[in-house]
């Protein structure tokens, strides 16, 4: 069995959006969307089965969960970087100071046989 879509009839929601009155000379206006939204749900309520409701509150909190999970990864990549650019630094000081050590151990090497 299919569901119905609770959008699948949207003509009542141009009933409920402010439109402007005939004739009127004034430049379009960008859409409100959270009317837009308003108006949907207010006419999806309507008519809505309580199955397609909780249905669409999983949904949102799946989609919520969602959201959490993909900015904790954002996180942890970003903490990720900081500390490998943190051991990045570390090993190319201690690089250095091998460099210097072996560098000096062999000047003093050959000072000493000659």
């Amino acid at each position: 069995m299919r569901e119905k879509c609770c959008f699948s009839d949207l003509s009542d929601v141009a009933e409920n959006l402010p439109l402007p009155a005939p004739g009127s000379e004034s430049p379009p206006q960008a859409l409100n969307y959270s009317q837009i939204a308003s108006a949907a749900v207010a006419v999806s309520q309507s008519a809505q089965d309580p199955s397609v409701s909780s249905t669409e509150t999983l949904l949102r909190n799946i989609q919520g969960l969602l959201k959490v999970a993909a900015d904790n990864a954002r996180q942890q990549e970003r903490q990720i970087n900081y500390e490998k650019g943190q051991w990045q630094g570390f090993l190319k000081t201690l690089e250095g100071a091998l460099h210097n050590f072996i560098i000096f151990q062999l000047s003093q090497n050959h000072i000493k046989r000659h």
